[in-house]
C-alpha cells in the first residue's frame, strides 16, 4: 500500500508515498512526463488466501510524491503490467486475458490475448507489446488491432518481465523459482 522512493543518484531512501484504499500494489511504470504510475491488483488477505478487494485501479504519484487515482474499476480485472506511452497507460490484466489503454480516467481500448494470469507488459520500439502470461507458461507479442502469439516458451510463473533495449533481451523474472531468464530477442 506504499510506493518507496530513492534517491536517484545516492540511493538514499526518501519519503515513501502512501496510498490510501489501495490492497495490492503491483506493476510500476515512468511516464512521459516523469510521474510513476502503479497498479493496484485489487487484492486483499482473507482466510484462504488472497481474494480480490475490489481496489482495482492505476495511480499516479507525481514528482512531489501525490498520489492521484487515474482510474478505479473492477473492469480492469487485477490490473497488473503497466506501461506509461503518450497515448495513454496501457494495463494488463492478472484475473482475465485483458490488455487495456487507459485514457482521461477510461478504459479505452481492450484487447484480448490467448490466455490469462496477464503479469509483466513492455512495449518495444516497433510499437509490438511483450505480455507475460502465468496461464499459457509463455510470453505474448503483438501490437493493437493485431493477433497475439507467443514468442517465448516454457516460462512457469513469468512475473514482471523487462527489455535491454541496448543487448536485444528480455528479461524474464520466475516468480515460483528465485530465478531470472534472459532470453534474445530478435
Amino acid at each position: 500500500t506504499m510506493v518507496r522512493r530513492f534517491g536517484r543518484k545516492t540511493g538514499a531512501a526518501r519519503d515513501p508515498v502512501a496510498v490510501d484504499g489501495a490492497t495490492f500494489l503491483n506493476g510500476l511504470a515512468v511516464g512521459p512526463a516523469g510521474a510513476v504510475y502503479v497498479s493496484d491488483s485489487g487484492m486483499g488477505a482473507g482466510p484462504k488466501g488472497l481474494r480480490p478487494s475490489g481496489s482495482d485501479a492505476i495511480w499516479r504519484v507525481t514528482r512531489e510524491g501525490k498520489p492521484q487515482i487515474v482510474i478505479e474499476s473492477t473492469q480492469l480485472a487485477g490490473p497488473n503490467g503497466l506501461v506509461a506511452a503518450d497515448d495513454g497507460i496501457w494495463v494488463v490484466s492478472f484475473r482475465s486475458n485483458l490488455l487495456c489503454r487507459v485514457a482521461e480516467g477510461k478504459i479505452q481500448e481492450k484487447l484480448t490475448l490467448p490466455k490469462g494470469s496477464l503479469d509483466g507488459l513492455v512495449r518495444l520500439d516497433d510499437g509490438s507489446f511483450l505480455a507475460a502470461s502465468w496461464s499459457a507458461q509463455a510470453i505474448f507479442r503483438g501490437k493493437p488491432g493485431g493477433p497475439f502469439a507467443i514468442a517465448v516458451r516454457k516460462v512457469q510463473a513469468p512475473a514482471d518481465i523487462a527489455y535491454d533495449a541496448k543487448r536485444k533481451r528480455l528479461l524474464i523474472p520466475l516468480f515460483t523459482d528465485n530465478a531470472l531468464r534472459i532470453v534474445p530477442l530478435e
